[in-house]
């Protein structure tokens, strides 16, 4: 049995539990709570009043001193589920005081910059950490049979990623650009385009880009009232049309030489995308399964700061960003929802 600690008591830590009408589990003490492997014996938060209603619900010793937890706690697998301006702070701290860890399972972004994120991936790699990000679309298995599609070569060459997503370069950008390298099995290798301001510290994003393999992406990442998150995949034989209107995608639609089919979530057996994504972490602990290397997360902040230059200087920009590029060291601030236009908590999850 794996000791679980987690740091931040918001909804992505549990709370989404007692909100979300979607496929359990969907938080990280959810994923503790259902793996067979895994036990959460404590968490942290700096709010006395929000620490101890956590606790309670999940059944978890609280703290407000992280030091300390880390000091009387014989942790495994830590969740950072903090705001990214603290997690340097925190990952450097649990490392240094925490002997028997094992795993940091930390939210996106990893940081509110590339050099942060660097800094976190080489600290846990030089001390044996095992490092996963949540970006949970690449433990959902609806979107792993896209790639496979895609791969199978069943709509031909892929020439085109037609994207859309709500607004939020960093907070809902950052899962698409990573979710267009996941199906096309390719890095982006330039970006150009405008951020759309819309009063929030993460605009959205209209432009495009081009992938490695050749392949154009058309990026429309801007606040609607009707949030619609996916793509449609344009191959020489054929298309995919894949798009969720909440959470998860619950169906995509295949067209080719062959007529249309419709892949239904509801036909298969999968687990949650956070069920499967503790799954990979304990069999990773144990070399079971295939070490996912945390450099995507340095990925989606390249692309997002090039998205940023683009906008800034009116032209197409030439990926990766030299470290010596102003833009390289800007300064996300992430919204904290992409379900307001402002990017603050919607009222349905405050108290």
């Amino acid at each position: 049995m794996l000791n679980c600690a987690i740091v931040g008591c918001g909804k992505i830590a549990g709370g989404f539990e007692d909100i979300l009408d979607t496929q359990y589990p969907y938080s990280h003490a959810g994923s503790y709570d259902i793996s067979g492997q895994t036990k959460l014996v404590s968490v942290c938060d700096v709010s006395v009043d929000a620490v101890n209603e956590f606790g309670k619900r999940w059944n978890a010793k609280p703290y407000c001193d992280l030091e300390k937890m880390f000091e009387c706690e014989d942790i495994d697998i830590l969740s950072v589920c903090t705001p990214p301006s603290v997690r340097v702070e925190v990952i450097s701290l649990a490392i240094k005081k925490c002997k028997s860890l094992k795993t940091i399972w930390c939210e996106k972004p990893l940081a509110t910059s590339i050099a942060e994120a660097r800094e976190i991936i080489d600290l846990c790699k030089s001390n044996g950490i095992l490092l996963v990000i949540n970006n949970w679309r690449r433990w959902d298995n609806m979107h792993n049979i896209i790639r496979d599609i895609i791969s199978s070569g069943k709509i031909g060459n892929v020439n085109m990623f037609l994207c859309h997503s709500h607004a939020g370069i960093i907070n809902t950008g950052s899962h698409l650009f990573d979710l267009v390298c996941q199906y096309a099995e390719s890095k982006f290798s330039s970006i150009f385009g405008v951020v759309v301001p819309d009063g929030s510290t993460d605009p959205g994003f209209v432009g495009g880009g081009f992938l490695e393999n050749g392949a154009f992406v058309s990026i429309s990442s801007a606040w609607s009232k009707l949030p619609r998150f996916g793509m449609e995949i344009i191959g020489e034989e054929g298309s995919i049309e894949a798009f969720s209107c909440g959470v998860l995608i619950n169906s995509f639609l295949v067209k080719n030489d062959f007529g249309e089919k419709i892949y239904r979530r509801s036909d298969y057996s999968f687990k949650s995308p956070m069920h499967c994504e503790i799954d990979y972490i304990v069999g990773a602990l144990s070399s079971n399964v295939e070490y996912l290397d945390p450099e995507y997360a340095i990925d989606t902040l390249v692309i997002a700061a090039a998205a940023y230059k683009s906008s800034s200087e009116g032209c197409s920009v030439n990926l990766p960003l030299s470290e010596h590029d102003e833009f390289y060291n800007i300064i996300f601030l992430p919204r904290i929802s992409s379900m307001t236009k402002d990017g603050s908590m919607p009222k349905s999850w405050r108290k």
